[in-house]
């Protein structure tokens, strides 16, 4: 059989589904491409191209010596990684952007009462499989912030790519403000152990869009509760005082399809107990709302989806805050809506380090249970995270519970 058959067969069989042949890219590479090899040894091209099949073609259709040539050139790929094809995690990359539009409406008299409204458009990059995922976008104003997860460990880094509003620098704060070269020549990495995999702290667009494409694995866990996204997990009391109301799609990758989450008042205060717990409360916290049970407080929904690789996949995604009467007199709506411009399988997340930058950790795993020592901090030039059994990092924060000892609990 002649090389331009075989080749033309190899690369139709990596074509996705037709209903999302425009966005998938075994890429416009050329046949046989020293990638294309590497993607199919690796395991992360299409399941509609399987590497067995490959093997079996090759072995029956071609010349003997030829064919058994190109076998043990895939295998010579495959072999050094340290993988098997069939074994392999198959990642995808989506990127698009999310337009935001935030309204503030102040209580007062008809007269007085006062309405904002704040718009923003991020631009972002996932790249995502069934227990690891990487998300990266302009998510805060003036710098690039990414989040990434590893099974086990939760990381997110900022780095500043502009330099502050004019306003900013003629503010109080300017005496804190580094030079522009310097903001960007710095790296800041949280480090928190978050098995679970939802964001820590992370702001409404980060959150939906974990939502939207990492959220698979966590949304099959047994007892889950969907953290509020328009809100910070680790500063509001009710984040996980919802019950849900999810749809997810019918494959191996579980993404949701629709979600509501719902007021319900025994989660509200076993959310409000547990926070009030661990922030250490010393006055009993009220645990009442004022929002009877069934009320939907926030939405998501897929409008456009596409499956790519057997998994279904959003291309365009509304959400928004639905504010129920009685959550207070200041109301904040906010809705969104997101688009993805283009899909492809991809190798495995990096991780968040850049070697070249000053790399500054704030490690959340070493905390205290007085509270005394909430994390630790120290200067990192490696391109992963240290164990926590780390001596380095164990003198560090024995050092630190020492301090806060001597100050009386404060470190």
């Amino acid at each position: 059989m002649k090389m331009g058959k075989i080749f033309t067969i190899i690369l139709l069989s990596c074509w996705p589904h037709p209903r999302s042949a425009q966005y998938l890219g075994c890429e416009k590479s050329n046949f046989l491409s020293t990638s294309m090899i590497t993607s199919i040894a690796r395991g992360t091209v299409c399941s509609h191209f399987q590497f067995g099949g490959l093997l079996t073609f090759l072995g029956k259709s071609v010349d003997r010596r030829f064919g058994l040539a190109l076998i043990w050139a895939l295998c010579f790929f495959a072999l050094p990684l340290g993988v098997t094809p069939t074994q392999a995690e198959q990642y995808l990359r989506v990127s698009g952007e999310a337009h935001l539009v935030v309204i503030d409406r102040y209580p007062g008299e008809a007269s007085a009462a006062m309405t904002t409204t704040n718009e923003r458009t991020i631009f972002f990059e996932c790249i995502f499989g069934k227990n690891q995922f990487q998300l990266e976008g302009n998510f805060v104003r003036y710098g690039w912030s990414k989040w990434f997860f590893d099974g086990t460990n939760l990381f997110n880094s900022l780095r500043a790519t502009e330099e502050p509003s004019a306003a900013l620098k003629a503010s109080s704060l300017r005496p804190f403000l580094a030079s522009a070269e310097a903001m960007r020549s710095n790296l800041t990495v949280n480090v928190y152990s978050d098995p679970d995999g939802y964001l820590a702290d992370g702001d409404v667009n980060e959150n939906v869009l974990w939502l939207a494409f990492c959220s698979g694995s966590y949304l099959k866990r047994i007892g889950r509760i969907i953290p509020l996204p328009t809100a910070f997990t680790g500063h509001t009391p009710a984040a996980f005082g919802y019950r849900d109301k999810t749809e997810s799609f019918k494959d191996e990758l579980g993404l949701p399809h629709t979600v509501a989450l719902i007021t319900s008042q025994t989660l509200y205060a076993e959310a409000i107990r547990r926070y009030a717990k661990e922030a250490q409360w010393k006055s009993e916290p009220v645990i009442l709302s004022n929002v009877p049970d069934g009320q939907v407080r926030f939405h998501y929904k897929a409008l456009q989806s596409t499956n790519v690789c057997g998994w279904d996949l959003p291309l365009e995604f509304e959400f928004g805050d639905d504010i129920p009467e009685g959550l207070g007199r200041f109301r904040r709506s906010i809705q969104g809506i997101g688009r993805v411009r283009t899909v492809s399988s991809a190798m495995a997340p990096g991780g968040v380090f850049d070697t070249n930058l000053n790399q500054f950790v704030i490690d959340w795993r070493f905390n205290h249970e007085s509270r005394a020592v909430n994390a630790i901090t120290y200067r990192w030039t490696n391109s992963f995270v240290a164990p926590t059994n780390d001596p380095m990092l164990l003198k560090n924060y024995a050092a630190k519970v020492k301090r806060a000892n001597e100050k009386g609990g404060h470190p």
